[in-house]
């Protein structure tokens, strides 16, 4: 019992550092799509991919959410 204390000590740092590693990871990630959705937008003179029905005063926060979201790699 007392040689599996160590093991567990250290697949728990593991774990722990992992799951950080992967939200680095994840918020990296999604701030590289929204500069490329936000270059893209400047590229195409405003033009957003979105209907033209929908007011272009409505909040780029939401947009650049829904992008990433619509986007997002499985």
């Amino acid at each position: 019992m007392l040689a599996a204390l160590p093991t567990l000590t250290v697949s728990a740092i593991f774990l722990a550092w992992n799951v950080c590693h992967r939200e680095r990871q994840r918020r990296a990630r999604l701030l590289r799509q929204r500069v490329a959705y936000m270059l893209w937008v400047a590229a195409h003179d405003g033009e957003t991919g979105f209907d033209d029905d929908e007011s272009t005063s409505q909040d780029l926060e939401r947009r650049l959410t829904t992008f990433t979201f619509l986007h997002r790699p499985h």
